[in-house]
């Protein structure tokens, strides 16, 4: 019996790991996506990857991130930042 949930416990911990492992953002060494990555992940929470969303989608998700940045006191997106995200994003969106 505890060999059996020792295999249990081995196999789901084995899928945790692999299922962990982030898929590396494309394009990282651009200067569009070094602000994606600063002004995103840096500064609120990991940079989710472009492909989770739709151009349209990552248009509407900007708009929402730049009031909660507001609503946190955070130094807002300039126009040149938010041309530079929106640009690598529509780049690499699905």
């Amino acid at each position: 019996m505890i060999k059996f949930f020792g295999i249990v416990l081995a196999c789901m911990l084995s899928g945790c790991v692999m299922k962990g492992s982030p898929t590396p953002l494309p394009d990282i060494n651009t200067e569009n996506a070094k602000v994606f990555q600063s002004r995103c992940s840096d500064v609120c929470h990991s940079a989710p990857h472009p492909k989770r969303h739709t151009f349209s989608q990552w248009q509407k998700m900007v708009a929402i991130m730049k009031v909660n940045m507001q609503e946190k006191g955070l130094e807002p997106l300039d126009a040149k930042e938010e041309e530079a995200i929106l640009t690598y994003l529509k780049e690499h969106s699905r």
